[in-house]
């Protein structure tokens, strides 16, 4: 599309500002996807606006594009708003790999953050995809209550979670052994 073509002006001085000034206003209207996915390609200008996606779009893959274009930011501000934001809204493929999402949150490195993980983790209300994603960045981790939730997660209901609860215990030199 059209709007998506605007993505190859990001590194043009002369263009950047026209198409940059177009995506920002169609971002949340019915050309959003192309919009958000040109926006990502401008890096780091673009931040301000993919973070407007994802706090206003209704378009929830609008959303999990968006937060994938700043993904890095959040997980470098490592507060407790920025690990919310990419427990919400970080999905891949949309958003990134899963290696990197895991990546990602492994950086909410306090206490705090370990918590916040441990009890998105253990919430129905958590989708699979950020289980998986929350099991693979507690797998380094020391301490009794991410192993613990490490274990509980190999009894999951999806296939996704106990698999990365099954490399989660490898990495930790916790494997299984026939």
């Amino acid at each position: 599309s059209a709007v998506l073509a605007l993505r190859h002006f990001a590194g043009s001085e002369e263009l950047r500002g026209l198409a940059l000034s177009y995506l920002e206003k169609n971002v949340l209207g019915p050309q959003g996807h192309e919009a958000t996915r040109a926006l990502i390609e401008f890096g780091e200008i673009a931040w301000p606006t993919l973070e407007r996606v994802v706090a206003e779009s209704a378009d929830e893959l609008a959303r999990q594009r968006a937060i994938g274009g700043f993904a890095e930011q959040l997980g470098q501000r490592a507060t407790p708003e920025a690990l919310t934001l990419l427990l919400e809204h970080y999905r891949p493929p949309f958003s990134g790999s899963a290696a990197r999402g895991a990546g990602i949150l492994s950086a909410f490195g306090d206490a705090k953050s370990e918590r916040t993980l441990l009890k998105a983790l253990a919430s129905s209300k958590t989708s699979a995809p950020t289980r998986a994603l929350i099991v693979t960045a507690l797998a380094a981790r020391p301490g009794k209550a991410v192993r613990e939730a490490l274990v509980k997660a190999l009894g999951a209901d999806d296939p996704e979670v106990v698999v990365a609860a099954v490399q989660a215990l490898e990495v930790r030199g916790e494997g299984f052994e026939a």
